[in-house]
């Protein structure tokens, strides 16, 4: 197992697990080459601290319309088994 997988899956883990609120946050931006890129983070109380990391980096082949957002951002919570945390 590699180091990524392992602390993808504490993430994940801490994620689900997680009784209160998990904020995420999110930019969309196009680099100078003209790929679109999305990104989320992540922002908990966790035990006695505040946590905020990384959560996913993908390339979005479309424009950054509101359809292409909502669909990459429907398609990284269900790969992370989230799209029951957010309402």
């Amino acid at each position: 197992m590699t180091a990524y997988t392992k602390c993808h899956q504490h993430i994940i883990k801490v994620l689900l697990d997680h009784p209160g609120r998990i904020h995420l946050g999110t930019d969309a931006w196009s680099s100078t080459n003209h790929y679109a890129f999305i990104a989320w983070t992540v922002h908990l109380g966790y035990q006695t601290r505040m946590l905020a990391f990384l959560l996913d980096f993908v390339e979005v082949p479309e424009s950054h319309t509101g359809v292409a957002l909502a669909k990459a951002s429907q398609k990284m919570l269900k790969s992370h088994g989230l799209e029951k945390k957010v309402c």
